[in-house]
């Protein structure tokens, strides 16, 4: 049962809005499954660092959004773990549900075909 597992914090150029800033979404990756969740936070796409998936800089705003990444990237795992701990489906979207308070994965029920 080894899933591979991966996330992502990017920006997401092609919706820009009128200030010039774009969006941060999170992608997260399962199996090849990928789901992508907005961060619902606006940067300058010239201070995103791709490869550190935060942004550059020394501001308040900058480390008050960098931790708020760190803190939405830890809750991701801390469901990654509840998931595999309760062995309930390992999935993108169960994950992604259970994230954004969508669903509770333990009342799902699964369909056997």
């Amino acid at each position: 049962m080894n899933k591979t597992f991966g996330l992502l914090f990017y920006v997401k150029r092609s919706k820009m809005i009128a200030d010039g800033t774009v969006p941060v979404y999170l992608r997260i990756t399962i199996d090849g499954e990928r789901i992508e969740i907005s961060s619902k936070r606006y940067v300058n796409p010239d201070k995103w660092n791709a490869n550190g998936q935060k942004l550059n800089g020394t501001g308040e705003e900058v480390r008050s959004l960098n931790n708020y990444l760190k803190t939405l990237e830890h809750q991701v795992y801390e469901i990654h773990r509840h998931l595999i701990e309760k062995k309930l489906p390992l999935t993108a979207v169960n994950l992604k549900n259970v994230l954004l308070k969508k669903d509770d994965v333990e009342t799902c029920k699964m369909l056997i075909p």
